[in-house]
């Protein structure tokens, strides 16, 4: 309420499933992709479901049929999404979203960069670290003001060309035709033109990720 309502914060998801830990994790962000294809409020209906529904799905072999089920309980087009699916639309993205995530130097979920107006440099905070750790990032950056501690894990990490998908004047871009989505193809929620950014990256098979949500 502090923030995002406020329209003081964005916040925005990127889909970084880690297969070599969790092996069923694209299916799940394939079945979210699928459903935001549909609206911006069904994709967060189902991140917030698929997480929800972890302890349902995660240990199976193949959860399609559970993924399935949680879609169309929460009123999705199902002819859409299986069309979705079976064209690879969704795996596409999400890999190109991976990435990304990897040439920024991400390989653990969930992280975190953060951006604020007025102050040079990103700031990373990597795990489901506790709120304390936020509101000291959030409040430092919306003052001006660089953090005065590091996160858990490495935090800045200067940048003096941004990647598309992180710039504010290419792909964070609301996405004229797709509200609640930005020109790269990310959800987010908040005012696009709020003075500080919280990018994340999540694996809906992480219990960490669960954790923070």
């Amino acid at each position: 309420a502090d923030y995002g309502p406020s329209g003081r914060v964005q916040f925005i998801f990127r889909e970084l499933p880690l297969p070599s830990l969790h092996p069923t994790a694209p299916i799940a962000h394939v079945a979210a992709h699928c459903g935001g294809e549909q609206s911006a409020q069904l994709y967060w209906d189902l991140h917030d479901a698929v997480f929800a529904g972890q302890a349902d799905w995660t240990s199976l072999a193949d959860p399609t049929p559970v993924l399935r089920e949680i879609a169309a309980q929460l009123g999705t087009d199902m002819a859409a999404f299986d069309e979705c699916v079976a064209s690879g639309r969704g795996e596409a993205a999400i890999a190109a979203g991976a990435t990304d995530a990897a040439a920024r130097g991400f390989d653990g979920t969930p992280s975190f960069e953060v951006t604020g107006d007025g102050v040079d440099g990103t700031f990373n905070i990597v795990g489901a670290q506790p709120l304390d750790v936020f509101r000291r990032y959030i409040d430092s950056l919306l003052n001006g003001v660089a953090p005065a501690e590091p996160a858990p894990e490495p935090g800045q990490r200067p940048e003096s060309r941004l990647p598309y998908w992180a710039d504010v004047a290419g792909g964070l871009q609301p996405d004229p035709a797709r509200p609640g989505v930005n020109l790269a193809g990310d959800y987010y929620k908040g005012n696009p033109d709020a003075k500080l950014i919280v990018i994340e990256f999540s694996d809906f098979q992480c219990p960490f990720c669960r954790d923070h949500a």
